[in-house]
């Protein structure tokens, strides 16, 4: 329902804090096999250095999962992301970010995921949107490939 990132690189008399906001209902792969809605709500805070061509960043973040499939009904846990976002080409756009928490209450596990995002403008009103990534969760892994075509009006 809501993702808010603000990413904004550190400078020399410029130093804000990179943060984010997610929250919403996920799909998310158990021990079954299979996927079950949770709710999940995921604030962060880190920093983000570069330019107009390229940043990196990075962000602590908390997970709160909550659903009937989680041991006690809920899982908490901390984790990192770090990303790079960059712009090779004025037209193309990159986004490769790594992910991984810790979930330590609730319902004891760990999660990583790795995703690439690669955008393509290819006028001034349509894109083209090619995103990878690799999930694992309750060792069990998932690899998802999208391609999109965005029309803007």
């Amino acid at each position: 329902m809501i993702n808010i990132a603000s990413i904004s690189p550190r400078h020399a008399f410029y130093h804000p804090v990179s943060w984010k906001v997610s929250t919403g209902f996920q799909q998310t792969l158990f021990d079954d096999r299979d996927d079950h809605l949770v709710y999940r709500l995921n604030p962060g805070g880190g920093f983000t250095w570069g330019g107009n061509r390229a940043m990196v960043y990075a962000l602590v973040e908390t997970y709160l999962l909550v659903g009937g499939r989680f041991r006690d009904s809920f899982a908490l846990g901390l984790g990192a992301t770090v990303g790079l976002l960059a712009n090779p080409l004025p037209a193309w756009k990159v986004h490769l970010t790594g992910r991984n928490v810790w979930y330590e209450a609730g319902d004891p596990h760990r999660s990583m995921d790795i995703s690439l995002k690669q955008n393509f403008q290819l006028t001034a009103d349509t894109s083209l949107v090619l995103e990878s990534s690799r999930q694992s969760s309750f060792d069990r892994y998932v690899t998802d490939t999208t391609l999109l075509f965005n029309l803007y009006w």
